[in-house]
């Protein structure tokens, strides 16, 4: 039976709310995620891990900075298989709203609503939720080609798509991202064109144009007005992207509350056309704190981009995606939010090595933050916590390191970047051309 395992109260000032619950009630509640959530009670875990409690009904209050679609108290539900879940509450009348989640060393969450509007959330109990976010092996049958296959290689090859995200979102994103591309195993990289860099990104392209390079579709700005910027389409033309102060939404749940899906397609089309108006040849797109898994008319707008430009991407409707035609990798990985104990650089290194050990024959993702630190960027990246540099840079020394490299020769392991999708995905839709369409 599902039980009920997590309460989350939204407040508004969270060092008050804290306060308060520590005085009424006497918690001992502590930090957890960033300085986002403070929960109750104090687990000892290093990671935050609730996996010791989550067999009781009730394991306490998690404290949100922001509501997310929530008013007063939302709750967390524990479920057996996540997919599962999310199929049977939309065949009984209620809503997904979200993909799966991972919460770092915790598990993976939905966001839902019941038949009478209530908004929850189901969680699947997993502790490979901070690397993990997916795996589709669907392609795999006895009688067909494997994708490895179907890209040129023997059907045991592990194929590994090393990804840099946020290019042109400061000059030190951008050089430290072209600077691992320039090593070998980061292949590819997505870029992010409202962003205050993508100038001297594109100069930078137009030197290369074999840069396997996609663009990072983006409905969110993040590091409010320290570092902030508009869509490229007007307020007139799209007002509801635009925050009052004139940014696009910081948090995913404000975009959510005021997202029109028709104008966030315009926007996220006119990211996609300045960049093929220069001329260059994006490889594919992909999506900036999860912005195109918002909706499900966001998800068909964007696929129907893809098709549109031949640009592979990540779909929202992966149970038949691949009968359609389009290519993405076996599995998606993500290590950009390893917190607690595993910010030591060695162990930092430890955790990727062993996911590299244990990959199996197939084309895998995973998605980096590379970049170069500089003290402006760390002071835009505060609001963040002190995670959120270190990752950056830690990733950079991760995939620029000739133990990295060592161990991935040692293994077999073939590095690729999303071109050779592109290509069969062209081959897949019957185009003329093996790139971009324009």
């Amino acid at each position: 039976m599902s039980n009920v395992i997590h309460f989350e109260i939204g407040v508004d000032d969270i060092n008050r709310a804290k306060r308060f619950y520590e005085n009424v009630f006497g918690w001992k509640i502590r930090e957890f995620s960033n300085n986002s959530m403070f929960i109750f009670p104090e687990i000892k875990n290093d990671i935050g891990s609730i996996n010791e409690i989550s067999n009781l009904t009730s394991i306490g209050i998690g404290v949100l900075n922001q509501r997310q679609n929530q008013e007063g108290i939302s709750i967390t539900i524990s479920v057996a298989n996540i997919d599962k879940s999310r199929k049977i509450i939309e065949e009984n009348g209620g809503k997904v709203f979200s993909p799966k989640i991972p919460a770092q060393g915790v598990g993976f969450f939905t966001i839902c609503q019941d038949t009478e509007g209530n908004v929850f959330r189901i969680i699947e109990i997993n502790s490979l939720a901070d690397v993990l976010l997916w795996e589709d092996f669907s392609d795999e049958k006895e009688d067909q080609p494997t994708l490895v296959e179907q890209l040129g290689y023997p059907k045991d090859a592990i194929l590994v798509i090393v990804h840099a995200d946020d290019i042109g979102m400061h000059p030190k994103q951008t050089d430290g991202a072209l600077d691992a591309m320039n090593y070998g195993m980061c292949k590819t990289g997505s870029i992010m064109v409202p962003c205050p860099d993508i100038n001297r990104v594109l100069d930078i392209w137009k030197n290369n144009p074999n840069l396997d390079l996609g663009v990072h579709l983006t409905l969110n700005s993040e590091w409010g007005k320290s570092h902030g910027w508009t869509p490229l389409l007007s307020k007139e033309e799209v007002p509801s992207l635009y925050n009052p102060e004139g940014y696009m939404w910081q948090f995913e749940h404000e975009l959510r509350q005021n997202l029109n899906v028709e104008e966030a397609i315009r926007e996220l089309e006119e990211q996609i056309v300045t960049i093929l108006k220069t001329g260059l040849k994006p490889t594919h797109i992909d999506d900036h704190m999860g912005s195109y898994f918002h909706h499900p008319d966001l998800g068909r707008g964007i696929e129907a981009l893809s098709k549109k430009y031949n640009l592979p991407m990540i779909p929202y409707f992966r149970d038949t995606a691949r009968k359609r035609g389009y290519v993405y990798p076996n599995t998606f990985w993500q290590f950009s939010l390893i917190i607690g104990e595993t910010w030591n650089p060695r162990l930092r290194e430890e955790r990727y090595h062993n996911w590299l050990k244990n990959l199996k024959p197939g084309v895998h993702e995973v998605v980096t933050h590379i970049s170069f630190m500089s003290e402006e960027l760390e002071k835009i990246l505060e609001s963040a916590g002190s995670a959120h540099a270190y990752c950056r840079k830690g990733d950079y020394d991760v995939w620029t390191s000739q133990v990295t490299k060592n161990l991935a020769d040692k293994l077999g392991i073939i590095f690729i970047g999303y071109r050779e999708l592109q290509e069969l995905q062209a081959k897949n839709w019957g185009l003329e051309t093996d790139g971009v369409l324009y």
